[in-house]
């Protein structure tokens, strides 16, 4: 699944973020003082869906069966231009090789209409659906936002297709070790019940050894950062996991003490820090009930310092993938849209 979701991100062009291992935490905050003072360009307004239009999901299986149908016709024009281009071909051969000057020069023109014809023909095709391919995943990319942000408490919501993902702040985190190289989409920003969120799909790698055998990423799928109003010292991780096969789990806990651990569930924090007091119990009793798993998603980790709250929620390929050769489903969507706002909400009163 992950090895799927990576291969993903880098058709769509992003580009590998590499940062050093460590990052101090006092160079953080400048850093992140800078991008918010940076000038954002081509910002793109994640919009409330119109209850009179058609569904987001129509929208989406509309798009998505025409360039499927456009991508198999290509695919057929091609597989018959080939075939005819090799038989032009091996008779351009037969004729060249016979001892008449006549053949042998119908030969080199059947020869030179061969080359010339493939290449106008793939010079007309060739940025065809590279080109489709882009204006669907920037439609089907506005759609969803459209459907995840559609809670009338998110606002000023906006997205800026150039923007990518920081991976110095995840370093921060204090969530996973050793972290080197990022990928992103969708990078979004707004407001959540007038509080500034961030929003972005991620997957975070280690860095890469020379000559060493490629390892899969630590983490792949949705992350969310808010802020908080809590004093506390250090920081505590709230993993929700499966009990067979999990995945994506904290990596970096060596400096924490494990503070609950079972089946499914397991909380890291200072020795002596009563996360239940800290983050309130309610809190605490709702996010994992809540933010239980099941259908699409596979993990979630909480990360909370003073000041801020991260969310890390990883999920199959049903709410990961943009489908292409597959109708479009919508379920996965739905569900991690009420799985965004449920966790908003509840960043919204942690510690109370």
């Amino acid at each position: 699944m992950e090895e799927k979701i990576e291969n993903e991100l880098k058709e769509n062009n992003d580009p590998v973020e590499e940062v050093p291992t460590e990052v101090q935490a006092q160079e953080q905050e400048p850093q992140k003082q800078e991008a918010e003072e940076a000038p954002k360009k081509n910002l793109v307004s994640v919009e409330k869906p119109d209850n009179n239009e058609e569904g987001f999901d129509k929208v989406i299986e509309r798009e998505r069966s025409v360039l499927f149908n456009e991508y198999k016709k290509s695919r057929k024009i091609s597989n018959i231009i080939t075939v005819g281009v090799l038989l032009v071909g091996l008779a351009g051969v037969i004729c060249i090789t016979q001892k008449n000057m006549a053949l042998t020069i119908v030969g080199w023109s059947l020869m030179g209409a061969t080359v010339l014809g493939l290449i106008i023909y793939y010079a007309i095709n060739k940025n065809k659906f590279p080109n489709r391919t882009r204006e669907y995943i920037k439609l089907i990319t506005k759609m969803i936002n459209e459907n995840t942000f559609k809670n009338e408490q998110f606002t000023d919501v906006v997205t800026d297709p150039e923007e990518k993902f920081d991976v110095a702040e995840v370093i921060g985190d204090g969530v996973y070790a050793d972290l080197g190289i990022a990928q992103s989409r969708n990078v979004v920003r707004g407001k959540f019940a007038g509080k500034d969120f961030l929003y972005g799909e991620v997957a975070l790698f280690k860095p890469q050894q020379p000559k060493a055998k490629k390892e899969g990423p630590v983490f792949v799928g949705k992350y969310i950062s808010y802020p908080n109003n809590l004093q506390m010292k250090g920081r505590i991780i709230v993993n929700i996991k499966k009990s067979e096969s999990p995945l994506d789990l904290p990596t970096k806990t060596e400096d924490l003490t494990a503070l609950n651990a079972s089946t499914n569930l397991a909380v890291y924090g200072l020795k002596e820090t009563d996360y239940e007091r800290v983050l309130g119990k309610k809190f605490f009793k709702e996010f994992t009930e809540d933010l239980a798993l099941k259908d699409h998603l596979i993990n979630v980790n909480l990360v909370v310092w003073a000041g801020k709250s991260a969310v890390y929620f990883s999920y199959d390929d049903g709410a990961m993938g943009l489908p292409f050769d597959k109708p479009f489903d919508k379920q996965p969507y739905d569900q991690m849209a009420d799985n965004l706002t449920d966790a908003f909400e509840l960043l919204n009163k942690i510690g109370k």
